[in-house]
């Protein structure tokens, strides 16, 4: 076929209007491409594909050399080449100081006309070579695995079409060396799963025989042991029948063109001969091989059941009794599930209906708690009805930093409204209890509930404790023992030993009076123990009863430890008096985080400018000194790590502190700001204190700092206050304490979350739809903090889950791109009904 002539490189195309030649040298060079692509779909190694890729490279663009480089590290590996004379065959060089390593590093070609014109080239690095002019393309512009390189000894610069076929060929190499790639693993699997049959052959609890033609042509140790031979070679050669008479039964054997083969499974039970003519009872399943490789060919496997023939008829029974003790479960399950979903339908339905009408604020409080224990309520019931699922160990735990006082005070909010009907005080009792722990707080609200609910039923005057006290500790592990007291009619000594099992209940006539499932007290124990515990009652007849459960936990981390820590350095009080009027450039692009950022910052008299974007923020450190920067590192245009790469190349700012500002926390993270010029790092949403001694580590002392004072909280307004409060996935009082407790500020902020982020879910479900992973991990990367900012927890949680989900690689991010859009819309619809008075 005809190739592209040999000074294709050097021919001009106008683009956007090719002339007639360049159209015909383009069809001609996807020939001979489509022709490479052959050739590159049968290379099985790494030498073949360089060979067809750097003959390719030179025959497509009429160059004087190629080279083929693949990304070894942070090195690149110049690993073959064909050129008019040598280059850099077998060398590497860092990344960071070849053209090779720039095409890979910003996953775009490098088109040089004059290597010894271009800033990206050193200035010594092709004197020893003939070339002149070059083009680098990456392999793979998602994380580039390698490059090809075209050299010129002449001035040459490409048109947009040549480099399109430049691009073809480098994502055909991509595909290639994927393919040699799941070659190798493939016969790396084939070799260690040929070992793996071999051992498992050797050592089976089973006689394995293969057989071809009615022959035996093989078979492992345990059929010789079976049969009374020395060894498996006796059955070399032996008649298959000679060892398993079958009779009147069709062979287990098949013919080429036999479709069927697989289907005719011989699977009986047979009473088997050994050599010394003893018998035994034998399974025996024969499994026709491939017709194609094996005609007539079989695999039998003999095991020995003659034990659990003896056995056969108590086994029969006790299945009988599993299987009727199964049903009956099943049908109490599946009644159950009827009796609960109906009324849990009517009531979740009805209130919806309800908030959807006039209300005052009272009633819309009292609607949420509702709402709150129905859906609370709901998210368990599968896990009790499933009472398998728990005693099979497969409910998963959270393991997540939480307030003891939210899981205590959330149980006394839901059984505040019917202890008070019946004229019960509820008390709550921390006691030695940390007040931060973390663990899994649904499953511990969930036991304090049941046994909660059980003290209202039965108590009928007197009082409710709920306490929480320190059992244990080792270092940072923690026993907490949690006890709902009560002073009801107590227990008999005879009831309390089967109160904690299922489907048992103390008293029946006591339990058709108040209702009941037998299940709440067994579900906490299997709970309590599940999360390293235990669970157990003290009670006497007369005197009332302590329900008590237990559970391994650790040391959690709260905002109001780290704000307590904070106010114990008096660092807003040490910037305004040493650092007021220092001179401050922050880079962010999310209006919400540069509202809070910029009222935290102005707070202890620092003077601040913005930049929306990357650019913005090298062109303003061009023309204006600065203190100190605060850079965002994901922003549109140009992110952070490059912008400051650019502003250390600016005059008289190699020591000027660049302070780094991202959601993405993790440790590879760290390091690509600190590689990039950054000073430190601030993980989003910030705690305001934090900030502020990252600040006195870094901003120089001024001698003549502004003398100002912190704002001092403005009163708020009760009515809103409460509103917000019982905002499901809203803490409060962590979003005040984040903005240091400016009440206005934080109801613009809140309102601009809203109103900013109010079309997400939508843009969220569209990105699933599209698989667009990019789009799903900026829209968390900017909810985390936005969110975060403002307490929003589970908005910020879901966030932080899909970037971690993405930092594992998962390929499907789907399942969490919809949960946050979810999350974030329930969060907005509060926030619409509630925020409308204070956005004017």
């Amino acid at each position: 076929m005809p190739k592209p002539p040999a000074n294709a490189m050097s021919e001009s195309a106008p683009i956007g209007n090719p002339s007639q030649e360049s159209l015909l040298w383009y069809g001609r060079a996807m020939e001979h491409l489509v022709e490479i692509v052959q050739q590159l779909s049968l290379a099985r190694d790494l030498n073949k594909v360089m060979e067809i890729v750097k003959h390719a490279a030179r025959d497509l663009t009429g160059a004087d050399g190629a080279t083929f480089v693949l990304r070894d590290g942070d090195l690149c590996h110049y690993a073959d080449e064909d050129a008019i004379s040598p280059l850099w065959k077998g060398q590497r060089f860092p990344m960071n100081i070849c053209i090779s390593g720039w095409a890979m590093l910003n996953r775009q070609p490098a088109v040089i006309e004059d290597i010894y014109a271009d800033p990206r080239i050193p200035a010594d690095a092709y004197r020893p070579t003939f070339v002149k002019s070059l083009v680098m393309v990456p392999i793979r512009t998602i994380d580039p695995i390698g490059a090809i390189g075209n050299y010129w000894a002449h001035s040459c610069r490409p048109t947009a079409e040549q480099l399109k076929i430049l691009q073809a060929l480098s994502d055909t190499t991509a595909v290639a060396l994927e393919n040699i790639r799941l070659y190798g693993e493939l016969d790396k699997r084939v070799r260690e799963r040929t070992a793996e049959l071999e051992t498992i052959l050797n050592n089976v609890q089973a006689g394995v025989v293969f057989a071809s033609a009615g022959q035996i042509l093989r078979a492992n140790p345990k059929a010789a042991e079976l049969f009374g031979f020395s060894s498996a070679a006796h059955f070399a050669g032996q008649p298959l029948p000679a060892l398993l008479p079958l009779t009147g039964v069709e062979p287990c054997a098949s013919e080429p063109g036999d479709t069927q083969a697989a289907e005719r499974v011989f699977d009986t039970e047979l009473e088997l001969e050994c050599q010394d003519g003893g018998r035994f009872w034998a399974h025996v399943i024969g499994q026709p091989l491939d017709p194609a490789i094996y005609p007539q060919g079989a695999i039998w496997l003999i095991e020995d059941i003659s034990a659990s023939k003896e056995k056969e008829s108590l086994l029969v029974r006790m299945r009988e009794s599993a299987e009727a003790a199964t049903q009956a479960k099943s049908a109490f399950l599946a009644s159950m599930s009827h009796e609960i979903r109906t009324p849990m339908n009517a009531i979740i339905g009805m209130t919806h209906l309800l908030r959807q009408s006039p209300l005052d604020d009272e009633q819309r409080q009292r609607l949420r708690k509702i709402d709150s224990a129905a859906y609370h309520l709901l998210s368990i019931i599968n896990d009790i009805l499933d009472l398998s699922k728990i005693e099979a160990g497969r409910m998963e735990f959270e393991d997540i930093d939480f307030a003891l006082g939210e899981v205590l005070d959330h149980t006394f909010s839901m059984i505040g409204e019917a202890a008070k009907n019946k004229g019960l005080a509820v008390l709550v009792d921390y006691d030695n209890a940390p007040l931060w722990l973390r663990g899994d707080p649904v499953r511990l609200r969930q036991g304090l509930l049941n046994y909660a609910g059980n003290a209202i039923k039965f108590t009928e005057r007197g009082s409710i404790v709920l306490r929480a006290r320190l059992e244990a500790e080792d270092g940072d592990l923690l026993r907490i023992r949690f006890e709902v007291g009560d002073t009801g009619p107590g227990i008999a000594p005879e009831v309390k030993a089967k109160l904690f099992e299922a489907f048992e209940q103390g008293d029946v006539s006591t339990t058709r009076r108040h209702g009941g499932t037998g299940l709440g007290l067994a579900i906490t124990r299997r709970l309590a123990r599940m999360m390293g515990g235990d669970a157990g009652v003290t009670s006497e007849p007369g005197k009332g009863s302590t329900f008590w459960f237990s559970a391994q936990l650790h040391r959690g981390q709260g905002a109001g430890q780290k704000l307590e820590a904070a106010r114990k350095l008096d660092a807003a009080d040490e910037l305004i008096r040493s650092r007021a009027g220092a001179r401050i450039l922050l880079a962010e692009d999310n209006e919400i985080n540069r509202e809070v950022a910029l009222d935290v910052l102005q707070a202890v008299g620092l003077i601040v400018d913005t930049a929306i974007n990357g650019h913005a923020a090298v062109e303003m450190a061009r023309a204006h000194p600065y203190d100190l920067v605060l850079m965002d590192v994901q922003m549109p245009e140009l992110d952070g790590l490059e912008a400051t790469h650019l502003i250390r190349k600016l005059p008289n700012w190699r020591g000027i502190p660049i302070l780094a500002m991202t959601a993405n926390v993790f440790e590879e993270d760290r390091r690509n700001c600190l590689a990039a010029g950054m000073n430190d790092f601030i993980s989003k949403p910030f705690d305001p204190d934090l900030l502020y001694g990252a600040l006195l580590q870094w901003l120089p002392p001024k001698t003549n700092a502004m003398k100002a004072t912190a704002p001092q909280p403005l009163p708020t307004a009760n009515t809103l206050e409460a509103s917000l409060l019982v905002v499901e996935g809203l803490d409060l009082v962590q979003g005040l304490a984040m903005l240091g407790n400016r009440w206005p500020l934080y109801l613009r902020t809140l309102t601009l979350l809203a109103d900013k982020h109010g079309q997400d879910p939508e843009y969220l479900r569209r990105a699933v739809a599209e698989n667009d992973t990019a789009g799903m991990r900026s829209l968390a990367h900017t909810l985390k903090g936005a969110a975060g900012s403002l307490g929003a927890r589970s908005v910020s949680q879901a966030a932080e889950d899909l970037l971690a989900a993405a930092h594992r690689e998962e390929r499907d991010l789907s399942r969490h791109a919809l949960h946050l859009a979810t999350t974030l819309e329930k969060l907005v619809e509060q926030l619409h009904r509630i925020l409308p008075a204070a956005a004017n």
